[in-house]
């Protein structure tokens, strides 16, 4: 069972990528990254913490599960929740959205639009626990 210490540790490597010169060690944590995000859930409260794609915070999965196509074409898979809800704009794709992605695209930002950020930082909820 992972203390609370190691979440906080892994929290702090979600941003990081994978360099040539990283340790066997680092490398092996950021392998595992996906599988440590699909595990946890946030409670939003500022939102900068939140990865608007990859985390667990408004559905019972990430949106890049729910919305692959979008996801796979979108130009900021690390968007903040805080930016994207500072200015929807900021989520930009590399071609123009037809039909039915244009509306998930909208229905997402409804869903957004719903959603309330206040002060203090997001927490992680483990969903194993």
């Amino acid at each position: 069972m992972a203390t609370n210490h190691s979440l906080q540790i892994l929290e702090w490597q979600i941003c990081l990528y994978c360099d040539q010169t990283d340790s066997a060690m680092w490398s092996d944590l950021l392998k595992v990254r996906d599988i440590y995000l699909q595990g946890r859930q946030l409670k939003v409260k500022d939102g900068r913490s939140t990865l608007f794609w990859r985390d667990t915070w408004i559905y019972d999965k990430p949106l890049s599960s729910l919305f692959p196509d979008l996801f796979k074409i979108c130009e900021q898979p690390d968007i903040s929740l805080y930016h994207v809800k500072l200015d929807p704009n900021h989520v930009t794709f590399t071609r123009w959205l037809i039909d039915d992605l244009w509306l998930s695209l909208e229905n997402i930002q409804k869903e957004i639009a719903n959603i309330q950020l206040t002060d203090g930082k997001d927490c992680v909820l483990a969903l194993w626990q």
